[in-house]
């Protein structure tokens, strides 16, 4: 597995350490660029990002060293700071649901999306029918990346995010692998592609 590092300013997220309990999953949602989206994250002085960005390739960018923290999950009050600081951020890039309009579709900027990379869940989640795919790369990248952080942080495997709603499990920090709709109701990442579903349930037995 390879990782590049694109490193962010040291000013940019909390260079202390702490026992990481969780993974968080997300999804980019606005643009599919690392490139831009770590960009964003260096002129951003509220210190919000994540450790690690997978690109549409399959490519992992790292950049800050993941027993550090930054702001994530995006719960605001003292009471939940620690799940930021116990967690370890993971975004796709993926820009998320989509709007179709005369079988075409369309991300939040109006730029089109090719069929071949949306899925059509039947019913809105979070708001939408239609969402941008991650990738059989992402997947793949993905899944090296969370045996390997769940073996170095002795994170359990154990997999919450069967029903894709808000669980309590996680607002408590218990240890496990989660995506961000498992903390709020307001986002949509990451939603339920049934090849991540199989991923994670594949890591979940695979230890």
């Amino acid at each position: 597995m390879k990782i590049i590092q694109s490193p962010l300013l040291a000013s940019q997220y909390y260079r202390t350490a702490y026992a990481k309990k969780q993974i968080v999953l997300h999804g980019t949602n606005s643009d599919s660029s690392p490139k831009n989206i770590i960009s964003y994250w260096h002129s951003n002085p509220a210190k919000i990002g994540a450790a690690f960005i997978i690109d549409r390739d399959g490519t992992i960018y790292q950049t800050f060293e993941s027993h550090y923290w930054i702001h994530h999950i995006g719960i605001r009050g003292k009471d939940f700071l620690s799940l930021d600081q116990y967690s370890i951020a993971i975004t796709m890039c993926c820009v998320g649901g989509l709007n179709e309009e005369k079988g075409q579709f369309f991300n939040m900027h109006n730029s089109i999306i090719d069929a071949s990379e949306v899925i059509d869940y039947g019913k809105n989640f979070r708001g939408y029918r239609y969402f941008q795919k991650y990738t059989s790369e992402q997947l793949d990248s993905l899944k090296e990346l969370l045996l390997k952080l769940c073996h170095s942080f002795y994170i359990p495997t154990q997999i919450t995010t069967e029903k894709w709603d808000v669980s309590l499990k996680a607002l408590d920090g218990k240890p496990g692998i989660y995506t961000n709709v498992n903390f709020r109701q307001d986002v949509s990442d990451c939603h339920p592609q049934p090849e991540l579903i199989q991923m994670l349930m594949s890591i979940e037995s695979s230890l």
